[in-house]
């Protein structure tokens, strides 16, 4: 693996910081193109890889991808992540969490319109195929080979892993950050009652 250490390859300066004082390895920054809000994971990617390329010769076989806005993610997340990418030709794995089947957008004058199905459908929720969502990035791994290929973290050939929906808490608003640190605090407590609630031992 390369490096030795947990590497921040290419990160803002203040994250860079922080990442040195606890041993990891900030080995550049990105440019500034690349560090907007609009500006997309897969470009910063595709950068590291070409640096490491031009740079140390090195191309690893797989990226993995562990964003700073995921604070409940857990150690088996990643293991699970990897097992899985290990059992099957996937190109990519990543982390869904279970949502609400039924999915609207609004339109004009706050228009209710259900884009995923049918208002004549069974409003019971047991008559619809399971939902997921991305759960806030927790874990993704793709090839390289198909990352460098399709120029997309979400390959055509992409599989997941579920996550409870309780620790897919995503970092992108205050009530999010509230919320996490909330369920961070109280994760042990929150764990063994959910198992408790689903009879598990």
């Amino acid at each position: 693996m390369y490096p030795k250490e947990s590497p921040i390859i290419c990160a803002p300066p203040q994250i860079a910081k922080i990442a040195r004082e606890f041993g990891a390895e900030a080995l550049w920054l990105r440019p500034k193109k690349l560090a907007q809000d609009q500006s997309k994971v897969v470009d910063s990617v595709l950068y590291s890889l070409r640096r490491l390329k031009e740079k140390e010769n090195y191309q690893p076989d797989y990226v993995v991808i562990l964003q700073a806005t995921s604070p409940l993610r857990d150690q088996k997340d990643i293991e699970d992540c990897w097992q899985m990418m290990q059992k099957t030709r996937a190109d990519t794995i990543l982390t869904v969490c279970p949502t609400h089947p039924r999915f609207y957008h609004l339109g004009a004058g706050n228009k209710l319109i259900l884009v995923n199905g049918s208002e004549k459908k069974s409003s019971n929720i047991q008559a619809w195929r399971p939902g997921y969502i991305l759960n806030g990035c927790f874990v993704y791994i793709i090839k390289t080979s198909a990352l460098l290929k399709e120029r997309m973290i979400i390959t055509k050939n992409t599989k997941a892993v579920i996550c409870p929906r309780w620790r897919s808490i995503d970092l992108d608003t205050f009530e999010d950050w509230a919320l996490a640190e909330y369920l961070y605090k109280n994760k042990k407590q929150i764990a063994k009652r959910v198992k408790q609630l689903y009879g598990k031992k």
